[in-house]
């Protein structure tokens, strides 16, 4: 038995030794420093391109006429009955057609102006050149009109 505490003193002491030494041994002031670099990289992807699509129409650029819009330039239907150039039908319920030019709403059928929300279809009506008194006819311009109803 006692071999194997002699032994075992011996181990001890050896353990203790080894580190005391490594207390001991020198260390460096500063830790040793490493730089690294982080460089961000995009992804790149390659896309097919779009197919081409040929059409044989020319595109506009002019904004579409609202709908409604009725003009002398345009007119097919007869004598342009207005003193105005131009104006956008509109039907509202229970049948209301009117035009409206430069922000005044004017009424063209009876059932407008008898509203007594519009304007008097009268001042902008264009008188018949060819039959003094009268006017010249709305109903083309109605018939637009109630089109929309």
């Amino acid at each position: 038995m006692r071999k194997s505490t002699t032994a075992f003193a011996a181990a001890t002491g050896l353990l203790i030794a080894a580190c005391a030494a490594q207390q001991t041994a020198p260390r460096p002031a500063t830790p040793p420093t490493t730089t690294t670099t982080i460089t961000s990289v995009a992804p790149t992807t390659t896309r097919p391109a779009a197919p081409t699509t040929t059409t044989t129409q020319p595109i506009s650029t002019t904004p579409a006429a609202p709908r409604g819009y009725v003009s002398q330039a345009t007119w097919t239907d007869g004598p342009w009955p207005l003193t105005v150039p131009d104006g956008t039908l509109r039907c509202e319920p229970p049948g209301r057609v009117t035009i409206t030019n430069g922000g005044v709403t004017y009424w063209i059928n009876g059932s407008a102006k008898a509203a007594h929300k519009y304007a008097d279809l009268h001042d902008v009506w264009r008188d018949n050149p060819d039959i003094p008194g009268t006017k010249i006819d709305i109903g083309p311009l109605l018939d637009r009109g109630r089109a929309l109803c």
